[in-house]
C-alpha cells in the first residue's frame, strides 16, 4: 500500500466502526481489544528501542550529524 493511500484514524473512528459492523458481539469486542492492547505494547516497546541512546538508529543518526 502507497502512503498516499493511507488515512489517518483516531481511535474514536476505529471504536465506531467496530460497533457498526454487522455481527459485532461481545467476544469479537474482546479479541479486538486485547490485540489493540498488544499492538500499543509493542509499538511503546519499540519507541522506547528506537529512542534508546544506545540503539543503533540513534548512534547512525548521531555519525550522520557529525559529518
Amino acid at each position: 500500500m502507497q502512503r498516499d493511500q493511507l488515512t489517518r484514524l483516531t481511535k474514536l473512528d476505529l471504536v465506531e466502526s467496530i460497533l457498526a459492523a454487522p455481527g459485532t458481539s461481545n467476544e469479537h469486542l474482546l479479541v479486538i481489544t486485547n490485540k489493540l492492547h498488544f499492538l500499543v505494547t509493542e509499538v511503546a516497546e519499540l519507541r522506547k528501542a528506537v529512542t534508546a541512546s544506545e540503539s543503533g538508529v540513534n548512534n547512525k543518526v548521531d555519525q550522520l550529524q557529525v559529518q
